[in-house]
Order: C-alpha cells, then structure tokens, then sequence
C-alpha cells in the first residue's frame, strides 16, 4: 500500500489502491445511570 508523502498541514495519505482484506464494526452504547456498556461486533470479510 503506497503511503503518498506528507505535506505541511496534511496527515498520511495512501493512494486508491488500498486493499482491505475485511473489516469489523463495534457498535457500542454507554447507559449513564449504571455505567453498563452495551456492545456489538459485526465482521465483514470480504474474498
């Protein structure tokens, strides 16, 4: 994954030929009252 060079004020940025090879998503909530975290993992992999 080429890493395109860094100019003053920019982050890092990589070219469109990034792969990802899946990915995940954490969904998660905070109740106040308790401090009881509610979490959900969701996994995506892509062939």
């Amino acid at each position: 994954m080429p890493v395109l060079p860094m100019q003053p004020g920019l982050v890092e940025r990589r070219s469109h030929d990034y792969v990802r090879h899946g990915t995940s998503t954490l969904f998660a909530a905070l109740e106040i009252a308790t401090g009881q975290v509610t979490a959900a993992l969701c996994v995506r992999l892509e062939v």
